[in-house]
């Protein structure tokens, strides 16, 4: 069987090798080993991309690269040149997948596939009015990108209404159910099943250590974080926080953790790989994510799988995996009073501590990559979309 995946994903070419971010390499390996050929199309760049650093091993993959664009504007000045590695990567396929949101590629890309008869399912990983806004081109053409963009959501809908597609999280799955055939929720992660420690933790002894991984963005609520760290502070609960990432609100989360006088118990980590994730989550005490909306982060399975009892705020598709008080904690988005009421709940008490550790443990085997791809699997068998064994 032959599988072509398209996604606008950021990949890079370093020498003879195609590399890609984590989470979506292992998806694409996992899926490889599952079939005779997977051959993969998407914009490839000639130098660096950061985030993408994870080599693609499986010897059957095939890497067709589209030319790079970051915008939807370059990808329509390269589109003849698209359109021929498109059909090219539909050759001979048995199956194709769309990953959404993919701008105007995805309608294009579905189209085609449709036309050479190649049967087609979809993977929807994140929001298209998240992730394409017209506030980032100049107010003369907004409203025209305004209504391209309003076209493109109801074309993604139809696209979504007529055959198998899988979502990121519970709120995805349902702002796109309805068609005549499913929405399946299917998460895609880094983990896989040698990721998973062996039961939970115990509580470490010493001054808490709280964790943050992610963009450095005012929606991120990172600010929110510190503000409750200095009300923890100010009830004798002195905790050291680190923070992962980079991003444009940074210069303000430095400003801020110096008015707030913490200047001593913050740190600014900057971009970390996976493995760096994980060994600054092996040593934390509590991980933190403030957000005030996403899907659902992949980091939070992350630091379950690795018995690192998380606190996060309810919101996006974080509820439909964390069960509060059962597997993480839950606050609401933007109090930093609550937030800090929630640290300080788990930290002080063990035996909660050590509960929540065993209970996200297991919410992460549920969601390793050999899980999502067994899934995924057993869902396109039960429409006759699968041929491999």
């Amino acid at each position: 069987m032959r599988l072509t995946l398209f996604y606008a994903a950021r990949f890079y070419r370093r020498g003879s090798h195609v590399l890609v971010q984590p989470a979506y390499g292992t998806y694409v390996e996992a899926l490889a080993r599952r079939v005779d050929e997977l051959v993969l199309c998407g914009p490839v760049a000639e130098r660096e991309v950061p985030g993408s650093g994870y080599p693609l091993r499986e010897p059957n993959i095939r890497v067709v690269a589209l030319p790079y664009y970051q915008r939807d504007v370059e990808a329509v000045r390269t589109l003849p040149r698209a359109l021929a590695g498109i059909d090219e990567a539909l050759r001979g396929a048995d199956l194709a997948s769309v990953m959404l949101p993919l701008g105007i590629m995805g309608p294009l890309t579905y189209a085609r596939a449709r036309r050479q008869g190649v049967p087609v399912f979809l993977h929807v990983v994140g929001d298209l009015r998240t992730q394409w806004s017209p506030r980032d081109y100049p107010m003369p053409v907004r409203p025209l990108l305004r209504g391209a963009l309003e076209a493109l959501e109801r074309v993604q809908q139809r696209m979504i209404d007529e055959t198998v597609t899988f979502a990121q999280g519970e709120a995805l799955r349902r702002k796109h159910e309805g068609g005549r055939f499913p929405v399946v929720e299917a998460m895609e992660t880094t983990l896989t099943d040698a990721d998973l420690r062996t039961g939970g933790r115990r509580r470490p002894q010493g001054p808490p250590r709280l964790l943050y991984a992610g963009n450095l963005i005012r929606p991120k609520g990172v600010h929110v974080l510190l503000e409750a760290l200095a009300a923890l502070d100010a009830r004798g609960v002195h905790a050291t926080l680190d923070i992962l990432g980079t991003g444009p609100f940074q210069g303000a989360l430095e400003a801020l953790t110096h008015r707030l006088g913490l200047g001593d118990t913050v740190r600014f980590r900057g971009f970390q790989d996976l493995e760096g994730v994980k060994a600054f989550m092996d040593d934390a005490t509590l991980f933190v994510f403030p957000s005030f909306g996403e899907g659902m982060p992949r980091v939070i399975l992350e630091a379950m799988a690795r018995g690192l009892p998380v606190v996060s705020t309810a919101v996006g598709g974080i509820p439909g995996v964390i069960r509060h008080g059962r597997n993480g904690w839950l606050v609401s988005p933007g109090s930093a009073v609550e937030l800090a009421d929630a640290i300080e709940c788990v930290l002080a008490d063990r035996t909660l501590w050590e509960r929540l550790s065993r209970a996200g443990v297991e919410t992460a085997a549920e969601h390793t990559m050999e899980r999502h791809a067994d899934r995924i699997v057993d869902t396109l068998r039960a429409y006759a979309l699968w041929a491999g064994d």
